[in-house]
């Protein structure tokens, strides 16, 4: 049988030769598109500054979802800032003369990038080894505010674990090696399974169990509960506190009580069971 009946057109073979020949961008583009037609349910892709590129970030907001992600300081690439270009450490110059450093991160500015209106965050370096003392992030929705969008590019984290747990344990890259695509394919799914099996294997005798929409349906009565009694016992230490150091007779003290009830907020009576005034 030849090639090319072996590999017809829309086979997995022939479509894995033609990723094979794909620009990595093209293929991360690729894999987006094939993403959104099982999973609709997210806002923002996450990556780090080695796709950080113009054609990535207006390839994923074309499939009319935000890009939040590090960005690498090239001499190519340029931010406009009124009207005006810079590459990434002469905006952060620029930003750092006007003292802007916060609390939680260095400076944070709205730029356009090549065409896209973005927010870029500087954070500093925690890196020791690392001569620059920041590091930025985009985002390409710039209405949500800075900490949030160091929050979300943080749970990219999970897939530095995965990689260094799938590299160091689970022998990816390292015990097979090959000039040939689909061998590279066949070993990659090979040490992916391997560690959806081990996830589940800990799941299922590891993680804390929950018995399904029973834990639901009791949660909010045990918040309630808990709140009750955190609360009754912070007001009898407190109403004993009183009775101790100012030596008032019972029937006060308990005047005070009810008058402090009286005036709590509607939303705490009912969370304590009492009617409201």
């Amino acid at each position: 049988m030849s090639k090319v009946q072996r590999f017809q057109i829309g086979s997995p073979g022939q479509l894995r030769r033609q990723e094979a020949i794909l620009s990595a961008t093209d293929v991360l583009l690729s894999s987006v598109g094939e993403i959104l037609t099982c999973v609709k349910d997210f806002q923002y892709v996450l990556f780090d500054s080695w796709f950080s590129w113009p054609k990535v970030i207006k390839g994923v907001k074309e499939y009319h979802r935000d890009v939040i992600c590090m960005l690498k300081d090239m001499p190519t690439l340029f931010y406009t800032y009124q009207h005006k270009k810079y590459t990434l450490s002469n905006l952060y110059a620029q930003l750092n003369n006007k003292s802007l450093d916060k609390s939680s991160y260095l400076a944070s500015i709205i730029v356009d990038y090549y065409g896209i209106p973005a927010r870029i965050v500087f954070v500093r370096n925690r890196n020791s080894t690392c001569k620059r003392e920041w590091l930025a992030i985009l985002s390409t929705n710039i209405t949500i505010p800075e900490e949030e969008i160091i929050r979300i590019y943080g749970l990219r984290w999970d897939i530095e674990v995965y990689f260094k747990v799938c590299k160091s344990f689970l022998g990816l890259a390292k015990e097979y090696q090959g000039r040939s695509y689909d061998s590279m394919v066949a070993h990659t799914s090979i040490v992916t399974i391997r560690y959806m099996l081990l996830s589940v294997e800990t799941r299922e005798n590891q993680d804390s169990k929950a018995h399904g929409g029973m834990f639901y349906e009791f949660c909010d009565e045990i918040n309630s509960i808990e709140f009750r009694e955190a609360f009754l016992l912070i007001v009898n230490l407190f109403m004993s506190t009183i009775r101790e150091n100012l030596f008032l007779s019972k029937k006060m003290v308990d005047k005070i009580l009810l008058d402090f009830m009286s005036k709590l907020p509607g939303f705490m009576k009912r969370r304590l069971g009492l009617a409201s005034a």
